[in-house]
């Protein structure tokens, strides 16, 4: 431990990596500094469970905190938004999407339904109905799904680990259905 470079050593020398996927939750598409071993996933998580400046996802993310100009004057300008900060990330190496929601909520996307997550955009949580942040959170994972299709990267989502009962691979089915061509890692 004396070494703070002793984990890549042992990835590139002991374990033979050439490369790795970086999830950085604490640092949304990170490589850690080590761009010439670490490619960037580019996670989902905040984007799609949180809908208002007052609320974060169950690693404390928050998009109004980490983007303050992230647009609130409507849902579209925020998924234009959105759509920018993905593809300049692409751009800069980002290799994936991933959703990790699975320790949040259930894998049960439901049908996307962009009025309803049009509603919930930017609503005071105090207001909020009980359905409000899944409705939300099933328009976004869609959105994201066709997202990786045009980005032309895989979407690994965590499935079977999180809240087990609400993360069995087979709920993915019909969003997995709906999204042909998304490429998808489970």
């Amino acid at each position: 431990h004396a070494d703070p470079e002793a984990h890549l050593t042992i990835l590139r020398q002991h374990a033979g990596y050439r490369r790795a996927i970086q999830d950085a939750y604490w640092d949304y598409g990170s490589d850690n500094g080590h761009p010439e071993l670490l490619s960037p996933t580019l996670r989902t998580d905040m984007f799609t469970s949180v809908y208002h400046p007052d609320l974060a996802d169950h690693d404390g993310n928050c998009p109004f905190r980490a983007y303050p100009q992230a647009p609130r004057s409507g849902l579209g300008d925020y998924l234009a938004f959105l759509e920018d900060l993905f593809r300049g990330r692409r751009q800069r190496g980002g290799v994936a999407l991933k959703c990790a929601l699975a320790y949040e909520r259930s894998l049960d996307f439901g049908t996307p339904d962009r009025d309803a997550a049009e509603r919930v955009f930017l609503r005071d949580p105090a207001r909020a109905q009980p359905g409000d942040r899944l409705a939300f959170g099933n328009f976004m994972f869609h959105w994201f799904c066709d997202l990786a299709a045009r980005l032309e990267v895989p979407f690994q989502v965590h499935t079977g680990i999180g809240r087990l009962r609400d993360s069995a691979p087979m709920l993915l089915e019909p969003a997995l259905a709906a999204h042909p061509a998304t490429r998808f890692v489970l």
